[in-house]
């Protein structure tokens, strides 16, 4: 029967060749196209719509609109890690990142001394992933999950930590293709590399200046019962623990032989928000403030606070570079002093001395209002004094 049927199949698709091979107006080829004509104008349609939707927008967070920038295909994209255990659609719609989200993922880079050798993305994925596509690792996070979990967890950390393990994700390696899919490996492999992924977000978090509390405070809430995929919540909150310990031994200060207290921990991250700055600034030429380009970048070797950059000078054109160090237990006077210098191309700018240190130079764009302010940083480096010094 089976062979018969196909017979017939085989003649028919024969006879629709020879007759469009004729041309014949009315011959059974142009009597089978008029009759199928309408089902193909609606594949093409929902092709075009299709499309359309690719290239059309989609809704942040917030409800605003953001552009669509590509999409990954699962089925072929060597696929990792989702944060929990979720099934999301298989081709993911992806958007520019935010700014909360690219902001994390410096700080914990800075704070593991690499590069990004990564794409950072937002999408529709059920909350984070990494991947490999097209030979190029990214991570791609959910603006609305990201919103929730910070609600949920009353923590901006919680965002960190979520980014910080698909970042260890890709630094463990679990993202190339020899690793396998969670199909293909056994629930104790995907659980140790979840457990590593973990492990490697509580560290970094703790040399950020994060609380245990905040370290975990991701996993506390989204954690869930063991899967093939993920362990279960005790175990991940035991290594986002581990790691926290690991990170803060990392931190001891070498004068005292003890871990920092909390309020100086915190100091240090605020303080390394403001001064990791590029931009303009002002330096005095002839008793004259003219323009230069400043890049600051500074580190914390215990209570000692050291500072390198790059200053550019418009005036004489003159490249410099700055390296100063800051013991607040030296014996010396440290007085904190800020200066406005003037604007350049409409930033305000400001000079903030340190005596017996060094200085930074500040500058404030209109769109930085109320993020960057030059007295809550001075604040911030007179407290950091104050404490340092006992």
């Amino acid at each position: 029967m089976k062979k018969l049927l196909l017979l017939l199949f085989a003649a028919a698709l024969g006879t629709l060749a020879v007759s469009a091979y004729r041309g014949e107006p009315d011959g059974i080829f142009a009597q089978f196209k008029s009759w199928a004509q309408p089902y193909i104008q609606q594949a093409q349609q929902t092709v075009q719509t299709k499309l359309k939707e690719v290239t059309s927008t989609g809704t942040t967070a917030t409800g605003a609109s953001a552009a669509v920038v590509g999409g990954i295909d699962l089925a072929r994209a060597s696929f990792h890690c989702n944060y929990s255990d979720a099934k999301g659609e298989r081709v993911v719609k992806t958007y520019a990142p935010d700014r909360q989200g690219l902001r994390a993922v410096a700080d914990v880079l800075s704070e593991s001394g690499l590069k990004a050798n990564f794409k950072v993305l937002a999408g529709d994925v059920p909350n984070a992933s990494a991947f490999i596509n097209d030979g190029e690792r990214v991570i791609v996070y959910s603006n609305t999950w990201m919103q929730k979990l910070t609600e949920s967890a009353q923590s901006k950390w919680a965002i960190y930590a979520v980014l910080a393990h698909e970042i260890g994700h890709h630094l463990n390696g679990d993202t190339m293709p020899k690793a396998g899919s969670y199909q293909q490996r056994s629930a104790a492999e995907n659980h140790n590399q979840e457990l590593s992924a973990d492990y490697f977000a509580g560290f970094v978090l703790a040399r950020l200046g994060a609380t245990l509390d905040e370290a975990t405070s991701a996993v506390r809430v989204y954690g869930g019962r063991e899967s093939h995929t993920h362990p279960e919540k005790d175990r991940r909150v035991e290594a986002h623990t581990n790691g926290w310990m690991k990170g803060r031994d990392g931190v001891v200060d070498r004068n005292t032989g003890k871990p920092p207290s909390k309020e100086l921990v915190d100091l240090r991250h605020e303080i390394g928000k403001h001064a990791e700055h590029y931009g303009p600034g002002h330096t005095i030429v002839d008793g004259e403030p003219v323009p230069c380009l400043v890049q600051y970048k500074l580190l914390f070797d215990g209570r000692v606070l050291k500072v390198k950059g790059i200053r550019y000078d418009a005036a004489t054109r003159d490249v410099s570079i700055l390296e100063w160090q800051l013991d607040p237990a030296d014996g010396r006077p440290h007085g904190v002093s800020l200066a406005h210098t003037g604007t350049l191309d409409e930033a305000e700018c400001y000079r903030i001395k340190i005596e017996n240190a060094g200085e930074f130079l500040y500058s404030v764009l209109p769109a930085e209002q109320g993020e960057r302010d030059p007295k809550a940083f001075v604040k911030l480096l007179q407290r950091y004094v104050e404490l340092g010094a006992r």
